[in-house]
């Protein structure tokens, strides 16, 4: 049930528990500098997560992140 709020975040869950959520990207981003070049571009990027639990006390959610070379599982 991944969503993107009013306000640009992208929402993975709505707070009901035991839900997990993810999204990716849909096309392949693409860090060549030009089509047939083999030169790659730099780039960075930054998260902000947050994750509620269901106590204040213990921890709980999970986050994982992936990249890779092609669509292909």
């Amino acid at each position: 049930m991944a969503t993107v709020t009013p306000n640009g975040l992208l929402m993975l869950t709505n707070g009901t528990n035991q839900l997990k959520g993810h999204a990716f990207f849909p096309v392949p981003l693409q860090f060549h500098r030009a089509p047939n070049s083999t030169a790659m571009q730099s780039f960075s990027t930054a998260f902000v997560i947050g994750i509620i639990g269901a106590f204040e006390d213990q921890g709980s959610g999970n986050l994982a992140a992936a990249g890779g070379s092609s669509r292909a599982a």
